[in-house]
């Protein structure tokens, strides 16, 4: 399969890689609500965050997922614009190590 290439907004280089990193985020979702957003790269910086009709955009799409615990990835295009990346399963999404606490803080039931 191929896919449709989308230029993204650059936000620096993997020090070990040497990866270009783009602005992305990942989503975590449970049970119907978004429970955290965060960057998907910790070596990117100067992200401009979601504005609250990217949010609830974002929250939209979740709705059409049936699942009750999944990640949304998303990255902003160099016009400004959000695409997804990928949609995945919340159990095997990985977070950033030390925002793993925290984490799980918000999503104990």
């Amino acid at each position: 399969m191929l896919r449709k290439y989308e230029e993204l907004v650059f936000r620096g280089y993997h020090p070990e890689s040497g990866m270009r990193l783009s602005e992305e985020y990942r989503a975590f979702f449970l049970g119907g609500k978004l429970v955290r957003l965060m960057e998907y790269w910790r070596e990117a910086t100067g992200g401009s965050g979601l504005t609250q009709s990217e949010r609830e955009w974002l929250e939209e799409l979740a709705e059409r997922v049936p699942s009750n615990f999944f990640t949304i990835d998303i990255a902003r295009k160099v016009d400004g614009s959000l695409i997804v990346m990928e949609v995945g399963d919340g159990q095997v999404s990985g977070i950033q190590d030390e925002m793993v606490l925290e984490f799980y803080e918000e999503v104990k039931l």
